[in-house]
């Protein structure tokens, strides 16, 4: 059971370290973080199958109780350790993806968690809505200013100024003008 535990931990910190160290290059290097995933996930079932399989449906003791939760609260933790950053790099690859010219129509705020928000009318009059920018971009823009963004770059031009407009991958998620220094609240 320990030996199972162990490959288990090692192939997560594998699955860990290569998904921080390992940038966004496409399908290529995504593919090689996908095999990671599913072979840490296989190793994470073969540990946690028969610790499952011994867990008592109806506890007859503290001891059951504290044991079927532990399985359950490790359980979720490690899965979460592997599924997190998974769904943190489809985001990256989303943001990656914009691609813009034209001019800021309105800066605001999403209906998704309050983030911040462009939507850039290009010149054949669509619109393009930028959500979860990096907080300096969104402070910098205003309307009427001019966005150029290629897909597959973090940078986009702001007035013919080069800023990161992409949120970097594990930067935080407070916004500079959501703090409030005086109470030390936010």
């Amino acid at each position: 059971m320990a030996m199972r535990f162990f490959i288990a931990l090692i192939s997560i910190m594998i699955f860990l370290a290569a998904s921080i160290c390992m940038p966004f290059a496409g399908i290529a290097s995504e593919a090689f973080i996908v095999l990671l995933a599913i072979g840490a996930l296989i190793a994470l079932l073969m540990f946690l199958g028969p610790l499952a399989a011994r867990m008592k449906p109806v506890a007859q003791s503290v001891g059951d109780i504290v044991r079927n939760f532990a399985t359950f609260v490790l359980a979720v933790m490690l899965t979460g350790s592997i599924i997190a950053p998974l769904l943190e790099r489809i985001r990256y690859a989303r943001h990656l993806s914009w691609q813009c010219d034209g001019r800021v129509l309105e800066k605001t705020r999403s209906s998704n968690h309050n983030l911040p928000m462009l939507i850039v009318q290009d010149d054949a009059g669509g619109k393009i809505t930028l959500e979860g920018l990096d907080p300096d971009f969104w402070t910098a823009a205003k309307d009427g200013d001019r966005v150029q963004k290629r897909a597959g770059e973090c940078d986009a031009l702001l007035n013919g100024q080069r800023h990161k407009i992409v949120r970097g991958r594990w930067r935080s998620r407070t916004y500079p003008e959501e703090r409030d220094y005086s109470t030390g609240s936010q």
